[in-house]
């Protein structure tokens, strides 16, 4: 079945709206009673966004690979113009304007400081979370802006895409599927082998649990003719899933739910979130910006995570249409191949 009208922008905003929910609770170290957490036991709504997003980006970006294919050079700087250009500028304000006017510090103190040069590697995938004197008395103190350990595995994955186009395997369905059972199997049955770490990227429980979710969406779409799209199937993963709440077999049911679910949603019949994007993609801007915008509201005294929400949701988005209009739009008009609106 061809699929062509898609809510995935629709999708990416709930999903960075989950990741807004989660860090309301979990930045007034109230993870405990986050909704999410409290009912499966074994991640919360920002986890669950983060696993959303890697679905989508696993299926998107492979439909990019293989339209920029053979020209590779085209693919890895479509895929930076995605991800570098708005997070260059989050982390020049947040270095430059939000720690200046919030550091407990001098000024001179705080430029001076080698954390605040270190700060600025972030641009470049080494992300570093702490400006001087900012944050310092929050209740999670220090961190300016949390939610960007996920953009180098991110960029990782993409990487490793390369890597299989480089190697000609991409198109290989059997190859693709074979990553990501061994992937799967590895971190169900050995998680003892996951003990390594990348520097500067995560550790290795993190970058395969991350890793299954995007070779799933890859498979996706290299199966996309062929894999049903049922809602009989997602009610049977959704029970399934809801079963296996709060058991050791939650994740592991994950890893088919989640992705199933995000596919089915993306290329089903709710037709009135296709057109979603028409005016922008405003999830990456709303990822990037809304973290220190929470840890701002709560240096200012706000203490209710509900409240947190809805004002951190209020001013990030508009933030958000603003990047989006005014850097990674304009930035994604460099691209030598128009691949996908919005990835």
């Amino acid at each position: 079945m061809q699929r062509n009208k898609n809510n995935f922008d629709f999708i990416r905003f709930v999903a960075a709206t989950m990741v807004i929910l989660g860090h309301s609770y979990h930045l007034l170290l109230l993870s405990s009673q986050e909704p999410v957490s409290q009912l499966t036991g074994t991640m919360y709504s920002g986890s669950l966004g983060v696993y959303i997003f890697f679905v989508i980006s696993g299926y998107l970006v492979t439909q990019s690979l293989e339209r920029t294919s053979p020209r590779y050079h085209h693919y890895l700087w479509n895929r930076s113009l995605r991800i570098f250009p708005a997070l260059v500028v989050v982390v020049v304000l947040s270095a430059f304007v939000l720690g200046p006017l919030l550091t407990d510090l001098s000024l001179a103190e705080y430029f001076h400081s080698g954390t605040t040069s270190a700060y600025l590697q972030t641009a470049a995938l080494y992300v570093h979370y702490y400006l001087p004197g900012v944050f310092s008395t929050n209740p999670y103190p220090g961190a300016v802006n949390g939610s960007l350990w996920s953009i180098p595995i991110e960029f990782l994955m993409y990487l490793m895409l390369l890597g299989l186009g480089l190697l000609g395997v991409i198109k290989r369905r059997t190859i693709v599927s074979l990553m990501w059972l061994l992937t799967t199997a590895t971190a169900i049955l050995f998680p003892s082998c996951l003990t390594w770490s990348v520097p500067y990227v995560g550790d290795g429980v993190t970058i395969t649990t991350l890793a299954i979710f995007f070779l799933s969406g890859m498979l996706f779409y290299l199966y996309r003719d062929t894999i049903p799209l049922d809602s009989r199937i997602l009610i049977f993963l959704c029970v399934v899933w809801i079963l296996s709440f709060r058991t050791v077999y939650c994740m592991y049911v994950s890893y088919v739910f989640i992705p199933y679910a995000v596919t089915w949603f993306a290329f089903g019949r709710i037709s009135i979130t296709h057109n979603f994007g028409r005016y922008g993609d405003f999830s990456y801007g709303m990822y990037l910006y809304a973290f220190p915008v929470q840890q701002t509201l709560i240096h200012f005294g706000l203490s209710s995570q509900v409240l947190l929400f809805f004002a951190t949701f209020s001013i990030t988005l508009p933030i958000a249409v603003l990047s989006w209009h005014s850097v990674e739009s304009r930035a994604l008009r460099l691209k030598r191949h128009q691949v996908f609106a919005g990835t």
